[in-house]
């Protein structure tokens, strides 16, 4: 009884934090067509049970890794994925809607791309928000 006690005080933490805020974001490949379906939608209850059940969310890693590489064009990126859904804070990132992925399902997670002077990729991540 007293090892599982230190096991869970050991890597409690850990376990909560990739349950809640990685695993959400990995686990499907990178679909074109899954992306834009994600906000097309004919109602307002559409388009809120969509955003709940976070499309976007689990193509993040795979859209990151494949994609979203360092240097990609602004262009490029738009092609992709469309226009951004909105831009906040600094004027050189725009973010992209995932959907309520992580935590608990009540806060929107955002995919923040950030662009250098020449409008490529100068980073990559995601937020709650």
């Amino acid at each position: 009884m007293p090892v599982v006690v230190v096991l869970l005080v050991l890597f409690w933490n850990p376990v909560v934090t990739f349950v809640l805020h990685e695993l959400p974001f990995m686990g499907q490949t990178f679909s074109k067509a899954k992306w834009e379906e994600a906000i097309q939608c004919s109602s307002k209850a559409e388009c809120m049970a969509k955003e709940i059940s976070c499309i976007r969310g689990p193509m993040y890693l795979s859209l990151k890794r494949s994609h979203l590489r360092l240097g990609t064009s602004k262009e490029t990126i738009i092609q992709l994925l469309g226009p951004a859904t909105h831009s906040q804070g600094d004027p050189s990132c725009t973010d992209y809607q995932l959907g309520m992925c992580s935590g608990f399902g009540m806060d929107y997670d955002w995919l923040r791309i950030c662009y250098d002077q020449g409008n490529k990729v100068r980073s990559v991540s995601h937020y709650q928000g």
